[in-house]
């Protein structure tokens, strides 16, 4: 195990793991967006990255993503980089619909 997977851990709520509408992809997805929100209560990383990490398409987690936030598992929020040129995205984990 390298050292940037010490501690880090995900969580997968009921809700998620036995929600049918989502495929295991996605809910692989959101585990591993959990451990990423640990440390900020969001996570910024790359659909690259994200890709690398979960072994689809850059493409598939953008469609992975919009499912989460269409049953409002995550929330998404954009704004312009220092630069102007890049699009800093955060996502956040929506705890609301997992425990109602």
């Amino acid at each position: 195990m390298t050292e940037k997977h010490v501690g880090a851990f995900g969580v997968i709520p009921n809700a998620i793991l036995y929600d049918k509408r989502l495929k295991n992809g996605e809910k692989i997805l959101y585990t591993f967006i959990s451990s990423l929100c640990n440390k900020n209560g969001f996570c910024f990383a790359s659909n690259a990255y994200l890709s690398e990490i979960v072994g689809v398409t850059k493409n598939t987690i953008k469609i992975y993503l919009k499912k989460l936030e269409d049953l409002n598992y995550i929330n998404r929020s954009f704004k312009n980089g220092e630069d102007n040129d890049e699009l800093e995205r955060k996502i956040y984990l929506v705890y609301d619909e997992l425990f109602n």
